[in-house]
């Protein structure tokens, strides 16, 4: 079970990259934008990922990614949906994907793998392999719902509900899978104060 909802935590983390794409053309229509304009968002996201990756590393070798990765899964749907909002000013379509870019860092395919591979010592290949399909996952399923989203409320509104319906999904099966997983543990505090720390859901 933990590869499966790390997969969606990690599918998480690509939302801005895969959701996009259907949403480029009704924004280039509204804003009167080039493509170019309209995906500038991903440059940013991507060179603020760059920098800022062993920070979250040492994150999570301090927190354990389990707080990081719900906190993540939050910042990273709120900051979706915030796009909804673009003015249509540069200057605020740069701050929102700005804004989305450091929201994503806690859900970096670094917090799901670390914390798969703590817990499988055995088919520990397989269990990573789950972990990141996730972002096949995400190719697949968010075009779709975005497509579908925007045919039927507007791009604004999509940008929102389509954040808001992978937090619901999410954030719940990681809140359940951790709840399942404590109750599970030995009664040894040590062990348990260790899992608590570690593990990412």
């Amino acid at each position: 079970m933990l590869p499966v909802v790390a997969a969606l935590g990690y599918a998480t983390s690509v939302i801005h990259i895969y959701g996009l794409g259907p949403y480029i053309e009704p924004i280039q229509e509204a804003f009167g934008w080039s493509r170019t304009q309209v995906t500038s968002g991903l440059t940013i996201a991507t060179v603020i990922n760059a920098v800022f990756c062993i920070a979250i590393g040492m994150l999570v070798d301090r927190i354990g990614p389990r707080t990081v990765g719900l906190v993540g899964v939050l910042l990273t749907t709120g900051a979706f949906a915030l796009l909804g909002t673009a003015t249509g000013e540069q200057a605020n379509w740069i701050l929102l994907w700005g804004m989305l870019a450091f929201a994503t860092l806690p859900v970096q395919a670094t917090i799901w793998t670390s914390a798969v591979a703590s817990r499988f010592a055995t088919s520990r290949g397989m269990a990573l392999a789950v972990t990141l399909s996730g972002a096949s996952l995400a190719a697949t399923v968010f075009p779709l719902l975005a497509t579908w989203l925007i045919d039927t409320y507007g791009w604004r509104t999509a940008f929102a509900v389509e954040g808001g319906i992978w937090a619901a999904i999410t954030f719940p099966l990681l809140l359940l899978f951790s709840a399942v997983r404590a109750t599970s543990n030995p009664p040894n505090s040590r062990r348990r104060r260790a899992w608590l720390r570690h593990s990412p859901v």
